[in-house]
């Protein structure tokens, strides 16, 4: 399969998946408005947003993507530029103005407040379930699945439920998913588990060390480059030539052009079977069989 258009060496990256999300959605709901659905401006912004973020969180199951990274982290620096400037304010006017006036402050800025405490807890979550995802599954595993999107639209739209909010707006975050995986599946390492827990048949490697890298380098030069060895038997002017058997070449990777690695699949229904992987693995996930 060929490399997918949206990405570099078979991946999308987090800011294509938010365009994809969120574009599609927007484009979706305002050609509903136009057509005489009642859905203003502000739902469409909302909803894309909600979309958006769905889109992103498939990437939950890697520690630099968008999601478990970038996302959390500037969560936290914006509940901590809300909270801290204006905790300083109200104890600036505390100190100046009396117990009474800091408390009179507190209460001001009390909805900034509970705002700020909910971008830390959300920005926490991130980065807890990231960590646990993580512990369970390897990149483009269980969350790169339909029974996990399914799951987390189910969730998304309770959660909807529970706060008062529009149920459908759950549904536009299991939308967002569904882009995600839509997107990946163009990619050349594709969805090996769309189907979990049903089928896991997707080979799984380990990472390989430098060290591992590089012996597999010089073995494939030595075996490409020394064809034979020649011996002069004792008394005799013809030397004999021993041909040297050497191991088939290993292929590029595709994305990145640096010698596979041939390994062997460790569960799935492929348990057993050896196939080349790409030396950069876990940054590139190119396979290939080793007929």
């Amino acid at each position: 399969m060929a490399p997918s258009v949206l990405g570099i060496g078979g991946f999308v990256n987090g800011g294509n998946h938010l365009v994809i999300g969120a574009g599609s959605t927007a484009v979706v709901l305002w050609g509903l408005s136009a057509a005489g659905a009642p859905i203003d401006i502000v739902t469409i912004g909302v909803g894309s947003i909600v979309a958006g973020l769905g889109a992103l969180m498939p990437d939950i199951d890697h520690p630099r993507a968008t999601a478990s990274s970038a996302l959390p982290r500037e969560l936290m620096r914006r509940a901590l530029s809300a909270a801290v400037p204006l905790a300083a304010l109200a104890l600036f006017f505390g100190v100046m103005g009396g117990k009474s006036a800091g408390t009179g402050m507190l209460a001001i800025f009390a909805p900034y407040f509970k705002l700020a405490g909910v971008l830390a807890l959300a920005a926490i979550a991130f980065f807890a379930l990231s960590a646990i995802v993580r512990a369970f599954s390897e990149h483009r595993g269980m969350t790169h699945s339909l029974v996990f999107a399914a799951g987390a639209t189910i969730i998304a739209c309770v959660g909807c439920a529970i706060f008062s909010v529009p149920v459908w707006y759950g549904l536009l975050f299991g939308w967002g998913w569904l882009t995600h995986l839509g997107a990946d599946a163009t990619t050349s390492m594709g969805l090996p588990s769309l189907f979990w827990p049903f089928d896991s048949s997707g080979a799984t490697a380990a990472p390989i060390s430098l060290e591992s890298r590089v012996a597999q380098s010089v073995a494939t030069h030595v075996a490409t480059t020394v064809p034979s060895t020649q011996v002069t038997p004792v008394g005799e002017s013809t030397p004999v030539v021993f041909p040297v058997r050497s191991q088939p070449e290993a292929p590029l990777c595709p994305s990145c052009g640096v010698p596979m690695v041939l390994r062997t699949a460790r569960r799935g229904g492929h348990l057993g079977e050896q196939f080349y992987g790409c030396a950069n693995y876990p940054k590139c996930r190119q396979m290939r069989s080793p007929g």
